[in-house]
Order: structure tokens, then sequence, then C-alpha cells
């Protein structure tokens, strides 16, 4: 969903640091809703004010595409800047 709702930020799907055959983890608000649980926002609502907040704070920059694209280079040519 943030892929596609953000295309200017590069959000990662996988790291190296975590195993990727580790069993997914799932959670459900089916008991909260049949007690009469309501949400106030929307998932959606709740992502689009965070980025916004810490846009408007500078935590996050406005888009990390020039950014990956630089790494990925770098990354790409390492070996024959090392050499030079």
């Amino acid at each position: 969903m943030l892929k596609n709702r953000y295309p200017t930020y590069a959000i990662p799907q996988k790291f190296r640091e975590i195993d990727p055959d580790i069993k997914c983890v799932s959670f459900s608000s089916k008991k909260l809703m049949e007690l009469g649980f309501k949400y106030k926002y929307t998932m959606e609502e709740m992502f689009d004010d965070a980025i916004k907040t810490c846009r408007e704070k500078k935590l996050i920059p406005l888009s990390t595409e020039e950014i990956v694209l630089a790494v990925e280079k770098f990354e790409e040519n390492k070996e024959q800047i090392a050499v030079k």
C-alpha cells in the first residue's frame, strides 16, 4: 500500500538483517469490531498524516528516489572507484 501511495519514496521490501523465510505475523481487529469498536481514521489517513507530519518536521525528505538511485549507482561502481 505505501509503495503505491508514495511512489516518490523508495520503501524497502526486503532487509538484509531479516530472515526472508520468517513467518509473516498478522493481526485481526475482528473481536474489537464485534464488540462495537469503531475506527476514527482509516489506515490511509493515518499514514498520510504521519508522512505529512514527518515532512513538516523535516524528519523525512520530500522524495528518496534520487538518493536511492545514487546509492544503487555507487554500489554498481564501487569496485571501479576503489581501483582508481
